[in-house]
């Protein structure tokens, strides 16, 4: 499998050095760009309001706050490692991967994550993983395990045919939810689950 983890720190510093007036273009253009496919089949616009997204222009110095303790815990070194960490798991257990998978890291809303403990992520379309993060010390030791969690809806709906805005019921889901934490404890240490 294919792991590509999209540089989203270079982009949004890219991005910062804009007038505010190009960022819109830039953050559609460049920073989703690996995304345009998920997008497409999510029906869903590519503006930073609907992915749960700080706000492109005014928070500069909040962005360059959340970039430097992202880039201070290696993140997306770390991304690639636990996606490396966890797809060995597949593998080893026989279960079908997809062929590629494209991880982003983006700067989230504070106060639209702050109901999510600063952090959510989306992976149930194949091949594609967001995660939206307002780092914090709370947060920041459980980047790993959103991503792993994430990971396992990739792997999840490649290998079944469940639309998840269709075909889920309480009880698969709460199946769904009793999976990923037995991953989690597989791969990750017990004090750093990941909430959900």
């Amino acid at each position: 499998m294919e792991i590509i983890i999209q540089d989203t720190l270079n982009l949004y510093k890219d991005m910062l050095k804009l007038p505010e007036g190009e960022r819109s273009e830039f953050f559609s253009e460049e920073l989703i760009k690996p995304f345009n496919r998920m997008f497409e089949i999510m029906h869903m616009p590519k503006m930073p309001e609907a992915m749960g997204c700080i706000e492109i222009s005014g928070r500069d110095s909040k962005m360059i706050e959340m970039l430097d303790k992202l880039e201070k815990t290696d993140a997306w070194n770390n991304a690639k490692r636990t996606i490396e960490a966890a797809a060995s798991r597949f593998e080893n257990a026989g279960i079908p991967l997809p062929e590629k998978v494209v991880v982003g890291i983006f700067l989230g809303d504070p106060e639209h994550l702050a109901m999510f403990e600063g952090y959510t992520g989306m992976g149930s379309i194949p091949g594609y993983i967001l995660i939206m993060i307002d780092p914090n010390e709370k947060n920041l030791p459980k980047l790993n395990a959103c991503i792993a969690h994430e990971f396992h809806h990739n792997v999840l709906f490649h290998n079944t045919n469940w639309n998840f805005m269709t075909d889920i019921t309480v009880g698969r889901y709460l199946l769904l939810k009793a999976w990923l934490k037995a991953l989690q404890l597989v791969c990750l240490e017990k004090s750093i689950l990941a909430p959900g």
